[in-house]
C-alpha cells in the first residue's frame, strides 16, 4: 500500500481536496483517506478521516 502526503496552506482547500480525494480513491480497496494537521511542535492531529473508523 502506497502513502501519499500533500502539504497545504490552508484548511478549506484542505477539506475540499478531502472531499474530492474520497471521490477519487474511495472505491480502492483498503482506501485511507486523513486530513491531518501539524502543530508548531511538528506533532500531528487528524481531523478528519474516511471511512470513519467506528464505521
Amino acid at each position: 500500500m502506497s502513502s501519499r502526503e500533500v502539504e497545504l496552506s490552508n484548511r478549506e482547500t484542505g477539506q475540499r481536496k478531502f472531499r474530492s480525494w474520497i471521490g477519487s480513491y474511495g472505491s480502492i480497496p483498503g482506501a485511507r483517506i486523513t486530513l491531518a494537521e501539524q502543530a508548531a511542535d511538528e506533532s500531528w492531529s487528524d481531523l478528519e478521516a474516511w471511512p470513519d473508523s467506528a464505521a
